[in-house]
């Protein structure tokens, strides 16, 4: 198809829901776009069905959107919903992101309860299609994270704030909804890759829901062409072209599939996506990827040398942090230890290993084992050759059985110590083979019945490539196969529990099988799979029945064959401080028979809080199961409320066990708890929730040369509530004027709203005015301070400043006569009929400054 060259220009500025700068003539060019050119396809008849593929195209087909985002203007492309920007990245593009977007829906009652409202999000995955037919998945919520935040509903400015974000113990992420005005915007934490000119599609889906019904939100999911992994945004998208996006789903309080591609219907059903095949429940494994997911170096490993034994004043302990990747350090990043004192970074940078040192000294103290409590990076940094900084949470670390004993030992005479020989130099260092450094289980922890889906994970102490398909042996007679990986150091595998398998208390990898299979090296030494090996505890299989099927009559038991536990609350009323205070629940739980299986259900917990275990799990949502471990290990709940009500809510507990035989099930009485937010302080605020920001101009008379001049505006704004969202809006700006920030943004137009960030940063006014006059304008300022808990606004008085361009150059010299003489025959001449000389327009060019006779010249002919 033949582009429109304004659609085409256009396309650059109708974006889906990405960071975008501000430009006013970018927004012309989008309206005058949408209006003169419909990008809808042509509608075709599809049959809605629980088919994942139909859905898909369903979805994908403009037209079938559930509803339209509010805040949004509707002469936008993305806000009709489905379209298809660029099916194909540019030739030397080579990565690509998926995005999704929440928007509270546009016509429609706004949710009574926002602040306790959240969307969750799961299974987010991106892939590509590559030209040789296979689908690679190049982006992994369960491996990389989603990231995200709350912008401004338009995008105006690139203005956003930050969303609260919890990690859920099944992987997914929740996160608080947005309110009038703003949105959710998120995407997977690194960008995808692909070798350049092999890809010529992409296909996103999620799972997305909300927690409350009466939320009213619509949710979308689109992708982006990256021209590297690691480029930045530039004004006009050409770092990051727009693939395109799917049409709004409404999210309900269960799961959404949500899906969005660039391939036609028909391409679609040739060559289904991973998991829309007829049939299938999980995505198929990736074939032949072309390069791995740029993720953030993690710690994998702590060590210490010596690694046991006690050490005193004046010995030296050398500390080694084992990296996913190679790392570059900049700077002097030291540990923190139990014992006081610190370990300083030694060597290492550019490699998977780092070295830090510490020498016992007399003012540290003593500990049983020493133990890493902490990194610390002020004006250091750790990072991966594409600029992302580590993940240093694994450097955390206790090393039983080396002791620090900083009492003064007294010596005896030493007898004189030989001379050590030289140790010569080796000139190359060992190949060793790969090795397992980490084996990880998703979900960690908790109960899985047949049909659920376990997800396995070796992480190599350098990167591996697999050949054919190995398999881990698992201790409940199953064996999970593996799904991907090959060319970086982590390897996934999977396994669903299935009927024959047997139960466990606690799954365990007993091994790993290479049947025809290798997993090695770049150099090819095959890689030592013993670190493989490992005990989840706290994650259980059961796949007891839950019908037995045709009972025999019992006959009358004496005692049931499972006994219920006994539940007990320390204190059924608790009293929590908000914004982060945490209470112990007081929670035990205790059973007369060791055999059976014992848990503990809590409902009702608030969005703001969660459950935090001994054992260092995490744990959110109105419905929460946990073992009798974890129970034991003593439950902290930690309340985040920010607002300024003090809501009180009860949560209900109830204990049951099941006899692992029998399979009987029997309960627990049910216990109920209060949990009361803190009284806020004082109760009658006597200052408003917002405080007015204080707007100040240098000098309100300002004189800018035309043609390109330049002049410091001299804006400044300040608040005295660090939490409220200031912003400065600039009106009347001259359409020859442009206004630059010191962060590399530029704007123009009549209605200008800035963040506080960018103009703490300065601003410049550009001057392109070129005419003979000396026009002066007026600007008028005004700050707006809103408070991001309860809404409320309010504004600065307005300043204005004049902008006088500087006066122009006169001239003494006065045009002659016969030139506008000349100039009077020309413009007779060419507003006459009959043949015109295109000189005579040059002609006009002599006319001087004598201001009586260009108005003549001016003149419309007769």
């Amino acid at each position: 198809m033949r582009w429109n060259p304004l659609a085409v220009r256009a396309l650059k500025c109708v974006r889906g829901p990405r960071l975008r700068a501000s430009n006013m003539s970018c927004a012309r060019y989008a309206r005058q776009w949408n209006s003169d050119f419909n990008f809808n396809f042509p509608a075709k008849e599809i049959l809605v069905s629980t088919s994942a593929l139909n859905e898909a195209i369903y979805q994908n087909t403009s037209g079938n959107s559930d509803g339209y985002p509010l805040g949004v203007p509707s002469s936008w492309g993305w806000y009709k919903g489905a379209l298809v920007a660029n099916d194909n990245p540019p030739s030397n593009f080579s990565a690509v992101t998926g995005w999704g977007v929440v928007y509270p829906q546009s016509g429609v009652p706004l949710s009574p309860s926002p602040s306790d409202d959240t969307v969750q999000i799961a299974n987010f995955r991106t892939y590509v299609h590559l030209t040789n037919g296979n689908w690679v998945l190049v982006q992994n919520q369960s491996t990389q994270g989603i990231s995200g935040h709350h912008y401004v509903a338009d995008f105006a400015g690139n203005a956003s704030v930050s969303w609260q974000q919890q990690k859920l113990s099944d992987g997914s992420v929740s996160v608080d909804a947005p309110t009038s005005g703003y949105n959710d915007h998120f995407w997977p934490t690194g960008r995808g890759t692909y070798a350049p000119g092999t890809v010529d599609g992409v296909f996103v889906e999620a799972d997305i829901k909300t927690n409350d019904p009466n939320a009213n939100l619509v949710a979308q999911l689109g992708a982006d062409w990256w021209v590297s992994p690691s480029a930045g945004f530039v004004s006009g998208f050409n770092n990051n072209p727009l693939a395109g996006n799917n049409n709004w789903t409404k999210l309900t309080t269960e799961y959404q599939h949500v899906y969005f591609t660039t391939l036609t219907p028909a391409q679609l059903t040739a060559d289904p996506a991973p998991g829309l095949e007829p049939g299938s429940t999980t995505p198929t494994t990736p074939t032949n990827p072309t390069a791995p997911v740029n993720l953030a170096p993690t710690v994998l490993q702590a060590s210490a040398s010596p690694g046991t034994g006690i050490e005193h004043v004046g010995d030296t302990i050398t500390l080694t942090l084992g990296f996913s990747e190679a790392v570059t350090v900049t700077g002097t990043p030291t540990l923190s230890l139990n014992d006081g004192g610190k370990a300083t970074y030694f060597g290492g940078s550019g490699t998977n290993t780092l070295t830090f040192k510490t020498t016992v000294a007399a003012t540290d103290r003593d500990t049983s084992a020493l133990a890493i409590t902490g990194v610390n990076l002020t004006g250091a940094s750790i990072k991966d050759t594409s600029g992302l900084a580590a993940n240093l949470s694994g450097a955390v670390k206790t090393f039983a059985g080396l002791q620090v004993d900083v009492d003064p030992i007294l010596p005896t005479s030493p007898t004189s110590p030989t001379t050590p020989t030289t140790p010569t130099t080796p000139t190359t260092p060992v190949n060793l083979a790969p090795t397992v450094l980490q084996a990880s289980a998703s979900p960690g922890t908790g109960i899985e019945h047949v049909g659920d889906t376990i997800t396995l994970t070796l992480g190599f102490s350098e990167a591996v490539t697999v050949t054919g398909t190995p398999t881990l042996s698992l201790n409940d007679g199953a064996k999970a196969t593996y799904f991907g990986g090959s060319g970086t150091n982590s390897l996934t595998f999977k396994t669903t529990v299935a009927a024959t398998h047997t139960d466990t208390s606690a799954l365990a990898i007993t091994g790993v099988n290479l049947t025809g299979a290798s997993i090695k090296d770049a150099s090819g030494l095959a890689a030592n799979l013993s670190g493989a090996v490992k005990t989840f505890t706290g994650l259980q299989v059961d796949v007891d029945p839950i019908s037995p099927t045709s009972p025999t009559s019992p006959t009358s038991p004496t005692s049931p064959s499972s006994i219920a536990p006994a539940l007990t609350v320390a204190d059924p009323t608790l009293t929590v401080k908000g914004a982060g205070g945490t209470v112990g629940l007081g929670v035990k739980v205790s059973t007369t028979d060791p055999n059976d299986r014992v848990t503990v259900n809590i409902r009702g917990l608030a969005s703001y809080e969660t459950i935090t275990d001994g054992l260092g799990h995490r744990f959110s949502g109105t419905d929460i199961t946990l073992t009798k471990a974890q129970v034991d290990s003593g439950l902290t709940l930690h309340n985040y409320y920010r607002g300024s009500h003090d809501p009180v809510d009860t949560i209900t507990l109830t204990a049951t066990a099941k006899d692992p035989v029998t399979g009987a099930v029997t309960t627990s009485s049910t216990k109920w708890m209060t949990v009361a937010d803190a009284p806020t302080s004082p109760t009658s605020p006597t200052s408003p929730s917002s405080i007015a920001p204080a707007l100040t101009v240098a000098d309100p008379t300002l004189t800018v040369k035309g043609g390109g001049g330049t002049v410091d505006l001299g804006v400044k704004v300040s608040t005295t509530d660090p939490n409220d969202k200031v912003t400065v809006n600039i009106r009347g700006l001259a359409s020859y004027e442009t206004i630059t920030d010191g962060l590399g943004h530029r704007f123009s137009g009549r209605d200008i709203t800035l963040t506080k960030a960018q103009v703490d940063s300065g601003l410049t006014l550009h001057n392109y005015y070129r005419g003979s006059c000396d026009p002066v304008d007026t600007i008028t300022l005004t700050a707006t301070a809103k408070d991001p808990v309860t809404g409320a606004v309010t504004t600065s008085a307005s300043q204005k400043m004049t902008v006088a361009d500087a006066p122009s150059a006169t001239t003494t010299t006065a045009a002659s006569l016969a030139n506008q003489g000349f100039a009077l025959l020309n413009q007779y001449m060419a507003g006459s009929t009959g043949r015109v000389d295109p000189g005579q327009i040059v002609a006009s060019a002599s006319n001087g400054t004598t201001w009586g006779q260009v108005s003549f010249l001016t003149r419309p002919s007769a």
